[in-house]
Formats: C-alpha cells, structure tokens, sequence
C-alpha cells in the first residue's frame, strides 16, 4: 500500500506570516517527484511555462535559485523530530544516526574477487561485526538522476536510438543501479567508485549479509522506520543507500544482499530476472568482459 509522503521545510522570508510548513503529498506521486527535484531552473521552468508572463521572479516567497533549501531542513526540524512523541523512539533517531557518526561502525575493508560465472564478488577483507556500515562512501560515491530526468532519458533514446551512448548510460543505472525514492530523492541511483557496486544477489535468507537500514529481514521491524515523515531522512537522504551487517562476517566470506530491495514495486519482469539469477548465476553484467548481458537492459520495467 502507497503512504502519503510529508516533508518540512522553512520560509523566513514569509514572516510574519507563517514560515514553517509541512508538505503532504499522495505517496510518489509526480507532485512528489516534481518537488523532489534538485535542479531549480526546472522548477523555475514549470512556473515559467504554467504562470502568466512577467518580467520579475514569479512568486515572491519562493526562491528558486536556493530550492535546495527546501529539500533539506535545518538541524532545528531534526532536534524537535527526535525530541518529540513524533519521533523520539524511531529507529532513524535512537540506531540509525547514533551509529552512523560512531566512527567504530566503519571502515571495515572488502575485497572484489573474479567468479568465472558472476564475473566479480564482494568479500570481508576481515571479519565484519553486525550492524557495522559497509562501505559508507557508497553513500556519496554515487550518481543520481531523478524521476522526470529518467523519463527525459528514456524519451530521448526512443526519439534517437541510435544515440548509443546515452542507450549506454541507461544501460548502466539498469545494469548497476536502483530505484532510490526515499524521502527526498526520486528515480535511480548507482555507484561510480564503490566496491558495493559488485555485491552479489543473494537467493536465500542465509545466503544476505547486508541490507539497507534497518539492517534487518524481519518485516516487522522494516515497518519501524518512518519513510512516510521522516526529518532525518529529509535531512539525510543519503543514508538510505548505506548497507550494514545483518550478522557477523567472518573474513572471506562473500557479501550478498536481496536485489529485490532494489526496485519500489516488485514487477514480474524483474522478479524473473531474479530467478534467473538464482538459477544460473549470471545477471546483468558480461562474466567476460564487464559488458552488459542484455538480459532486461531493454525493458524499462526491469
């Protein structure tokens, strides 16, 4: 079931009207997805296109040029979020930033090992305690492209399919990416310079190490976290990338996590991907030469 969405955001130059508000939105919806945007001049465009003709900025609160700001509240919104009935005993406030500024959660070393099958692992370079960050750079080693730039991207292939590089582009965000729309991002991202990059899909429950925060399989507890209202994942958005130890891992064992968690709604397409994975160990990345395999690349539900 699709939950509203709300965020927070802050509007001094609005005083003495009031200058603090909460945005609902009808789950990621393209509302959602049009505010969510990180580029201002898109948004700047939409009033231009959609508002009568004028000479000066649009609005006279709204400032396009900082839209940012409003993407991402200040540190009071945090406090009052974790010091109040709303937010207090939510996992993002009493876990998840608590052990993400302890610096002994990461650092832990990994290592990308060749499989004449996979075509390359993850491994522990040491052993690798539970609930321990794994590879936290991934959380800004990463390129984003959101929901109306991926649909820009799709529609300009279509127009242009012999525009191959940009076919290669999308390729890669299929190939090595995932659907990101947590609170305050949209579309896809992917890693450019993390190992994570080449963690294996695990088949089974044994066979995950890792997952994204909660850190946990047990759906009850994924329930905890407050997607729906969440300041610190206004705050952070980030940190929903960020993969942690479900268990201890011992060093030389490989670390794999559900590539399931890497769509927002499961389609039968990819779910058949999946079991083909499962059933032949090969995914979307050529064994050989790193290349794309084709399988799915082309369809965009996948």
């Amino acid at each position: 079931e699709e939950l509203d969405v709300a965020m927070v955001y802050d509007e001094p130059s609005g005083a003495p009207l009031n200058t603090a508000f909460i945005a609902v939105f009808g789950g990621t919806s393209d509302t959602y997805y049009r505010y969510v945007r990180e580029t201002p001049t898109s948004v700047d465009l939409d009033m231009i296109t959609n508002m009568h003709s004028q000479s000066l900025p649009l609005t006279a609160f709204y400032d396009g040029a900082t839209h940012l700001r409003y993407l991402r509240p200040s540190h009071v919104w945090e406090n009052w979020f974790c010091g109040s009935e709303v937010g207090e005993d939510s996992l993002e406030c009493t876990i998840l930033l608590k052990n993400w500024f302890n610096v002994s959660n990461h650092g832990f070393m990994t290592e990308v090992v060749r499989d004449p099958i996979k075509g390359r692992s993850l491994h522990a370079a040491e052993d690798i305690p539970k609930g321990a960050f794994i590879l936290g750079d991934d959380t800004h080693m990463s390129l984003d492209i959101d929901a109306h730039q991926w649909e820009g991207l799709n529609d300009f292939i279509e127009q242009f399919p012999d525009a191959k590089m940009y076919k290669d582009l999308r390729d890669f965000y299929i190939a090595y990416g995932f659907e990101n729309e947590v609170q305050g991002l949209s579309g896809w991202s992917v890693s450019i310079a993390s190992n994570n990059t080449f963690t294996n899909h695990a088949c089974t429950v044994e066979d995950q190490k890792v997952a994204a925060f909660p850190f946990s399989t047990d759906p009850e507890v994924q329930d905890e976290v407050l997607y729906s209202f969440s300041i610190v994942f206004n705050r952070h958005p980030k940190l929903s990338m960020a993969t942690g130890a479900l268990r201890d891992i011992k060093k030389g064992e490989e670390i794999m996590l559900d590539y399931s968690d890497f769509r927002t709604y499961m389609d039968p397409e990819f779910e058949g991907f999946l079991n083909d994975i499962c059933k032949t160990g090969v995914g979307l990345v050529n064994a050989t030469d790193g290349g794309s395999t084709g399988l799915c690349v082309n369809n965009e539900t996948c």
